[in-house]
């Protein structure tokens, strides 16, 4: 299918949905294996979505092994029925599973599982890596500065399958915190200047966490999670944003001690929402899968069994 097609066939799906002002009725993606070797997931829009996240897992993997590969967040100018997200970072010989993730005002909701109609796997060998990633590379945090610098080793750019740099791909910070024992918020922050696209961290670069943070990640600890590529491509009707794979990056203090989490004073700045949550962040999921395909909301809250 073409890809007129693919954004056709999920327009489709959106009518059949009928959304209204209130409908938070989402429908399992439209995946689609391409002759160039991609593979196109198209994606019914719900105009009270504030944004959907894509989760890839490999054929027949639990549902926790999936990963985290991208987001779409509309614009106010938004006009459009359905989004194509390409995914053309993969290992050769795979058959994968593609899942969205719709977060409306009060939680997810989380769709089934869709992959393409053959049994026929990928050719390509494309992924992004960190091929030469120093096992000494660290981040020293600083209690006084409140602040993170890149110690041990540098952080090289995030590399392609060809050991070439991923164009338009720039390295951010993953960070998560606990607003609730059910509950994670894990966000990604650039770390790069402008213009350091492509670039990597190298030893002696600092992170001003006061810079980046927003509010409500003040005055509680926050783990790091690791780095990411992030690429980020903007239109008139979205932000779309691609990921890569996450590397883990430990966090000690000035005197080398390994630190689970930090916290840093208040101070003001705005969630952007570029959710890095894992599939099972779940606790705010309400609805789960009907035979149909869709997936509905539900009067309590509860981790869907796909």
């Amino acid at each position: 299918m073409n890809k007129n097609g693919v954004v056709l066939a999920a327009a489709c799906l959106c009518v059949l949905v009928s959304c209204t002002d209130e409908d938070k009725t989402v429908r399992v993606p439209d995946v689609q294996l391409q002759k160039n070797n991609t593979v196109t997931i198209a994606l019914a829009r719900n105009e009270n979505a504030k944004y959907i996240n894509i989760f890839r897992k490999k054929d027949a993997e639990d549902d926790g092994a999936a990963i985290n590969i991208g987001e779409i967040i509309p614009t106010d100018k938004d006009n459009l029925t359905a989004y194509q997200f390409v995914d053309q970072y993969f290992l050769k010989d795979e058959k994968y599973e593609y899942a969205a993730r719709y977060c409306f005002s009060d939680g997810y909701i989380l769709t089934g599982w869709g992959t393409w109609n053959s049994d026929e796997p990928l050719s390509g060998t494309k992924s992004y890596s960190w091929n030469d990633f120093s096992p000494d590379a660290y981040l020293e945090y600083n209690e006084e500065t409140k602040c993170l610098e890149v110690c041990g080793d540098d952080i090289p750019a995030v590399l392609d399958s060809d050991s070439k740099a991923a164009d338009d791909f720039s390295i951010v910070l993953v960070l998560s915190y606990a607003p609730d024992s059910n509950t994670k918020k894990t966000r990604t922050f650039a770390v790069n200047e402008s213009g350091e696209i492509s670039a990597g961290l190298a030893v002696g670069k600092v992170i001003n966490l006061r810079s980046v943070l927003p509010q409500d990640f003040f005055d509680k600890p926050v783990s790091v999670v690791g780095m990411i590529g992030q690429k980020v491509d903007k239109s008139e009707n979205y932000t779309m944003l691609f990921w890569s794979e996450l590397q883990e990056l430990p966090v000690k203090d000035v005197d080398g001690n390994v630190l689970a989490d930090i916290t840093i004073p208040f101070n003001s700045s705005a969630d952007d929402m570029y959710d890095y949550s894992g599939i099972n962040n779940s606790a705010a999921v309400k609805g789960g899968a009907h035979s149909d395909g869709a997936v509905r909301p539900a009067s309590f809250e509860y981790i869907p069994q796909l």
